[in-house]
């Protein structure tokens, strides 16, 4: 009697997560960009390679109810931020009001 081995692997469910923290400790704002649009755009690359953690953190069963919720809160909230955050000062026309 033959006994075959499964040769496939399993994915690794941690590799992506760890990817996109890599990307996130090798983005780092520079000195020069202190305007509000840049802060925004850091917020935001920032948080495309945190949101798999938060998510992950979301779901562990053992986190209380109230902070899962919390934190999928926050992840709503901050997609929306990342949703909106294309050109900031796109609407903005001086002297448009006037």
């Amino acid at each position: 009697m033959s006994t075959t081995l499964c040769t496939c692997q399993k994915a690794d469910p941690f590799k992506s997560i760890d990817q996109q923290i890599q990307k996130v400790i090798e983005t780092r704002p520079k000195a020069a960009d202190s305007t509000f649009g840049a802060a925004i755009a850091h917020l935001v690359r920032v948080y495309s390679g945190v949101k798999p953690l938060l998510t992950a953190l979301a779901s562990l069963p053992f986190i209380p109810a109230n902070w899962r919720s919390v934190l999928t809160t926050f992840v709503v909230a901050l997609d929306v931020v990342a949703a909106g955050a294309g050109d900031p000062n796109a609407d903005f026309k001086a002297g448009k009001d006037l």
